[in-house]
């Protein structure tokens, strides 16, 4: 990217004919101004991606912070299969791309952890996300419900790019709570 487009990006669209009119009146020292310039246009951009990505993950409600460096894909026969497919899924622009994933497996072999490590993928690709768990879930969609609140508590759901739902297929749900649950996916 180049000097313009990343001060075009900071919204000072004025810098660069400004900078351009400076460096033809000052020929010996353009190069030097040009270059502390970028680097502090370079630390500004950055510091602002690691800002957002925070209030990302923040926003997220990630009960902890996984990544899949943390995770033991040593553990047993079933984690050590699912390697590389989830590797191949983690480095894959699910927004973009259109993906859903769903984690199968018996308790206790890290699929909330892998959920929460996808998550955090995306939040660092700059797409909102949100965990929650199916009984957190219905439950809000419920009191929204009888609060005739119920679309704005879809939109909470149904806005991030990645919603990622813990505990699916371990809480039997009533009819009514199903029907709220297929409102959001």
């Amino acid at each position: 990217m180049t000097l313009d487009e990343k001060l075009a990006q900071l919204q000072l669209r004025s810098a660069p004919t400004w900078l351009a009119s400076w460096g033809t009146d000052h020929p010996e020292q353009r190069a030097a101004v040009h270059a502390a310039l970028e680097a502090l246009v370079d630390h500004e951009l950055a510091r602002r991606r690691e800002r957002a990505i925070a209030a990302r993950i923040q926003a997220a409600k990630f009960v902890q912070v996984q990544t899949v460096d943390s995770f033991d894909f040593e553990y047993n026969g079933s984690t050590r299969k699912l390697r590389s497919r989830y590797l191949n899924l983690l480095a894959t622009d699910l927004v973009a791309e259109g993906i859903g994933a769903l984690f199968i497996g018996d308790p206790g072999l890290g699929k909330t952890h892998l959920a929460r490590a996808l998550g955090y993928a995306q939040c660092q690709r700059g797409h909102r996300v949100l965990f929650t768990t199916l009984t957190d879930l219905v439950n809000r969609l419920s009191t929204a419900e009888a609060t005739r609140s119920l679309h704005h508590a879809l939109q909470t759901f149904q806005s991030p790019g990645v919603l990622l739902i813990d505990e699916l297929g371990y809480v039997a749900l009533r009819p009514p709570d199903a029907h709220l649950l297929f409102q959001v996916i």
